[in-house]
């Protein structure tokens, strides 16, 4: 991993290839993601989800982009993980909230991964680049949350129209 500095700052408790594993393992996941939120962009019919989607595909560009360099050299309890929450890259027009939930749990695991890069490495470009994102990743998740939550209402609207014997509009 010639392109990237990975060494570990003083206070770092990881070793510097324990943060080049972590560094591996973020790219993994933003090449994965990246191509997950591409993919599914043309299919949203829901504009925020849409904006959300395109948001995060840039976002795991930025952080491929920032990592290039970076092997693929992640564990195989790593990519197994990813390979069984990874959500189906035919998204439907109105994405089911279980599609939602996979999202910010791989978002929030890779934003995980981030905070340990940046808690250990002695990069100062790294470390703040990598903050930068980390932190439009959190504002990512949080409108990920917001679309679940309203998708939860339409739901509940929707069945309690339906209970009263009421078409949903």
């Amino acid at each position: 991993m010639p392109n990237l500095p990975v060494k570990p700052s003083a206070s770092s408790n990881l070793s510097q290839q324990s943060i080049e594993h972590e560094i591996n393992t973020i790219y993994y996941l933003s090449l994965n993601a990246r191509l997950f939120y591409k993919t599914g962009l043309d299919n949203i019919g829901n504009p925020g989800i849409r904006e959300t989607f395109e948001n995060l595909k840039d976002l795991h560009e930025n952080v491929k982009n920032l990592l290039d360099g970076a092997s693929f050299n992640t564990s195989l309890s790593t990519k197994k993980w990813i390979i069984e929450r990874r959500p189906i890259a035919i998204i439907i027009k109105h994405p089911p909230k279980r599609l939602i939930n996979r999202l910010i749990e791989c978002e929030k695991l890779q934003s995980f991964h981030q905070l340990k890069v940046i808690q250990s490495t002695g990069d100062s470009h790294l470390r703040m680049a990598l903050s930068a994102l980390t932190a439009k990743q959190q504002t990512a998740i949080e409108q990920l949350e917001k679309h679940l939550v309203t998708l939860n209402q339409e739901k509940n609207k929707n069945t309690s129209s339906e209970k009263l014997g009421m078409k949903a509009a």
